[in-house]
């Protein structure tokens, strides 16, 4: 049957109408504002979890050091993430998500510093970032993802306050509200003040629950937490922003063709290897073959002003490998020129290495001088890495990605070790060339005692060791290092832990303390 539509009819009647048709009108759904009150009740689990979180940051860290709290609330965190994600199916891809997870939570389950927080905080970002995005995308979409999520997360947290806000202001049923509760609160809080004033117990038990004592700092720990919290257990607002890719802007293209083409390439490649091979023999003359240095150059400072600048000739070397390597992938002669230059570039770091070495046994190590090492190191790797590139024929992008796991694994073998404890040993192992005037005679003191004192709790072992030895005391009672103290379980971690434990195999340890 055909309808007849009535002109002028509103629409609203219109609409009570519908039953003539035989066909009940669809109606859109009406969204409702962000605002509203039932907006917030669609997330009461959200609220209840961040409130458990709060209350478990506040009972691990408040008052305590950090250590193994770290790693539970990490756990409890990663839980919360998995179970607001709505997700039941456990995927094969989740496995390997939860065990990288893991790993970046056993630096600080053995210390708590600076590196170890950052693949701490790494590990969560990406857990979060994979759960969220249900495992899809490349690595390198994931990565995007979480440096997005601590950029987004901010203005979420303020948006959602605002929400909250504007909700509980402009409810409707507000009145509903304290009408349901006003009395209970009213004669509960009553209660209260009857029952502390009445029994010494239960006012004990009150003014020891969290915030009661009026502590405003500790209140500001709980909002720095729910403000932390939050964004996690919002991660599905933040899902399609995270996925959106930087807006980069494309380098535009440099029309050099006087500076990088084949004829300049070769040029170079020949005119580079002349240089590098006279450096390298001078290395071999006189680092290597320890012959006479020429007037006017001392030791230290040919062994101090080799090894920084070297480092940078050798990154720019590499740089001008990786732009050049089109030119030269296709034509043996010129790869055989470029691979002897970086087998030149390697030989460069290996003087570069000797040279901080001879300069660290004469003035001592230093936290600079063991990343100078490490550095060193790398650059080293990198060279080699990109030789490979050439043979093989690879692209670009294949030798940074592996540049970037090579980094990621050093700094997390890194996290590891206690380099205030070796570059204590290694400093108090030197043979004292220095003297002072001390108590009218001449002792032998060392140059860098103060800096092994700075270095902290960890390097108390071979600070006593060597006290014990030699009988001579490296610091004094204004800047001994502090006795690594675990008070609490909260505050255990492993390096404190294996400290603690070796000071206290020797009471007469302690007792020189």
């Amino acid at each position: 049957m055909r309808g007849y539509l009535m002109r002028g009819v509103p629409a609203s009647v219109r609409m009570d109408a519908w039953w003539m048709s035989g066909e009940a009108p669809v109606v859109p759904p009406v969204d409702k504002p962000e605002g509203s009150m039932q907006a917030v009740r669609r997330s009461p689990v959200r609220l209840v979890l961040l409130l458990a979180l709060i209350l478990l940051a506040d009972w691990l860290f408040w008052g305590y050091g950090a250590g193994v709290s770290l790693v539970l609330f990490g756990v409890a965190l990663a839980a919360t993430v998995w179970l607001v994600s709505g997700r039941r199916d456990w995927r094969r891809g989740d496995t390997l998500a939860a065990l990288v997870f893991g790993a970046g939570l056993l630096p600080v389950l053995d210390y708590v510093h600076g590196l170890s927080m950052l693949f701490y905080i790494g590990s969560l970002t990406g857990f979060a970032v994979w759960v969220a995005l249900n495992g899809q995308g490349r690595l390198a979409d994931l990565l995007q993802a979480g440096v997005r999520f601590w950029l987004l997360a901010p203005m979420q947290v303020l948006r959602d306050a605002r929400t909250g806000g504007q909700a509980v202001v402009q409810a409707q049923d507000m009145r509903g509200l304290l009408r349901a509760w006003g009395l209970p609160v009213a004669a509960s809080v009553i209660f209260l003040v009857l029952f502390v004033a009445g029994n010494p117990v239960f006012e004990n038990l009150v003014f020891r629950l969290p915030g009661i004592d009026g502590d405003v700092s500790r209140l500001l720990f709980w909002a720095l937490v729910a403000a932390l919290v939050w964004p996690f257990l919002v991660l599905q607002k933040m899902r399609q922003r995270m996925r959106v890719p930087f807006d980069i802007p494309k380098a535009p293209r440099l029309s050099v063709p006087a500076l990088f083409n084949p004829q300049s390439v070769v040029n170079s490649l020949v005119l580079f290897n002349l240089m590098f091979a006279l450096q390298t023999g001078l290395d071999a003359v006189y680092l290597w073959g320890h012959a006479e240095l020429p007037e006017g150059v001392s030791p230290a400072a040919f062994a101090h002003r080799g090894a920084y600048p070297l480092v940078l000739t050798a990154l720019l070397a590499g740089l001008f490998a990786m732009v050049s390597r089109p030119y030269v992938q296709k034509r043996r002669g010129l790869q055989a020129l470029l691979l002897l230059w970086l087998g030149q570039n390697v030989a460069l770091m290996a003087g570069a290495v000797l040279r901080l070495d001879l300069y660290v046994d004469a003035y001592g190590l230093t936290y600079l001088r063991v990343a100078a090492f490490i550095w060193m190191g790398m650059v080293a790797a990198g060279l080699a890495l990109i030789g490979w590139q050439v043979l093989r024929g690879r692209e670009n992008g294949w030798m940074l990605a592996r540049m970037a796991g090579l980094l990621v694994a050093v700094l997390y073998l890194c996290s590891f070790v206690n380099f205030a404890d070796m570059i204590a040993r290694f400093n108090l192992s030197r043979e004292p060339d220095v003297y002072a005037v001390q108590g009218g005679g001449r002792a032998p003191v060392r140059l860098d005692g103060d800096y092994i004192c700075a270095l902290g709790s960890m390097a108390m072992p071979a600070i006593v060791e060597y006290q014990q030895k030699t009988g001579q005391a490296v610091c004094g009672a204004w800047n001994m290092p502090a006795y690594p103290q675990i008070d609490n379980w909260r505050e255990w971690g492993f390096r404190k832990w294996r400290v603690q434990r070796y000071l206290a195999t020797d009471t007469a340890m302690e007792n020189k303390l």
